[in-house]
C-alpha cells in the first residue's frame, strides 16, 4: 500500500481525528483564525487530552498542497529547477499529537507570528535543497507560474514519514497555519480516553464558539487510516475493472474486424 508509513511513522494509539470547515460558514481568514484558536482551547481542556492540534491534512501519500520550492541560493543557471513538495498548514502541537520527532532545530512556538515565515521540512527535502549542509536558518521560496512566494526560513527538520524510493512523496514542508490559513482542517487529539467519550464534550464545547462550527467524521486515527486504505483499494479495483472492460471491448472490436475482412 502506498500510504504505508515507515519508522518513525505516525503515532496512532490514543489519537482521534475530526474535521470542520469554516469556508462553509463564510469566515474570512482573520475570523477563522480566532475560531480555530477557540476550538484548540476547548479541545485542549477536555479531560484526558494531552495535546490538540490542527492540520490542513495528514502527511500521507497524495495529501497536502503540491508546490514547487527553490533554495534562496539557487544560481541563475539553475533557476526554474525547483523541487516538487507537499505543503501542510499546521498548528504547533501537530508534531506532538502524531509523535513526529524533530531531528534538528525546533517546532513552531505557540505565538509564532503570521509574518514570521518559518517552516519545518523533511530530511529528504533538506538533503535535496542543501546537500551536505546544515539546513537550519537556510531560506527557500515557492515558484508558481513564474512568481516567487515569500522567503521561508527553516527552523526544524523532521524525518521522512513515507516509504517512497523516489523521495518525491517524502519531501514535505510544514508551515504555521497562521501563515497559511486553511478553513477546512483536521482537528487532532491525543488522549488517554477513547474517541467515543470525546465526541459529545467536543461538540458541546464547539457550540459555545461564535456561529458554532460543526465538527464531523470524528473517529480514531486507526479507523480513519483503515477507511482511507479501504477507499484507495476500492478505487484501484474500479480502475482495473474499467481497464479490463476497455480491453475486452477493444479485443471484441479487433475480432469483429478480422472476421469481417476474412
Amino acid at each position: 500500500s502506498r500510504d504505508v508509513l515507515e519508522p518513525p511513522s505516525l503515532r496512532t494509539s490514543g489519537v482521534s481525528i475530526g474535521q470542520f470547515d469554516l469556508f462553509l460558514q463564510q469566515y474570512d481568514p482573520s475570523e477563522g483564525l480566532v475560531v480555530q484558536d477557540a476550538v484548540l482551547r476547548i479541545a485542549s481542556d477536555l479531560p484526558g487530552v494531552s495535546h490538540a492540534a490542527l492540520g490542513s491534512a495528514l502527511p500521507l501519500h497524495g495529501a497536502g498542497a503540491a508546490q514547487v520550492y527553490e533554495a534562496e541560493s539557487t544560481s541563475p543557471r539553475d533557476k526554474g529547477s525547483g523541487v516538487s513538495c507537499r505543503t501542510f498548514s499546521v498548528s504547533p502541537e501537530y508534531f506532538d499529537v502524531l509523535g513526529i520527532p524533530v531531528r534538528r532545530g525546533r517546532v513552531f512556538g505557540k505565538d509564532e507570528a503570521a509574518d514570521s515565515h518559518s517552516a519545518l521540512i523533511t530530511s529528504s527535502l533538506a538533503d535535496r535543497l542543501w546537500p551536505a549542509q546544515d539546513p537550519i536558518g537556510k531560506r527557500f521560496y515557492t515558484r508558481d507560474r513564474g512568481e516567487s512566494g515569500p522567503l521561508l526560513e527553516v527552523i526544524g527538520v523532521v524525518p521522512d514519514l513515507l516509504r517512497d524510493t523516489t523521495k518525491n512523496a517524502s519531501r514535505m514542508v510544514f508551515i504555521p497555519i497562521r501563515q497559511n490559513y486553511h478553513g477546512r482542517v483536521a482537528l487532532l487529539l491525543h488522549s488517554s480516553r477513547p474517541t467515543t467519550s470525546l465526541v459529545g464534550p467536543l461538540k458541546e464545547g464547539m457550540m459555545r464558539v461564535a456561529n458554532s462550527p460543526q465538527i464531523f467524521d470524528v473517529s480514531s486515527l486507526d479507523d480513519y487510516l483503515a477507511s482511507s486504505r479501504s477507499a484507495a483499494r476500492t478505487a484501484t479495483m474500479v480502475l482495473w475493472s474499467l481497464a479490463l472492460v476497455g480491453l475486452s471491448l477493444a479485443l471484441t472490436g479487433i475480432y469483429a474486424t478480422v472476421s469481417y475482412t476474412v
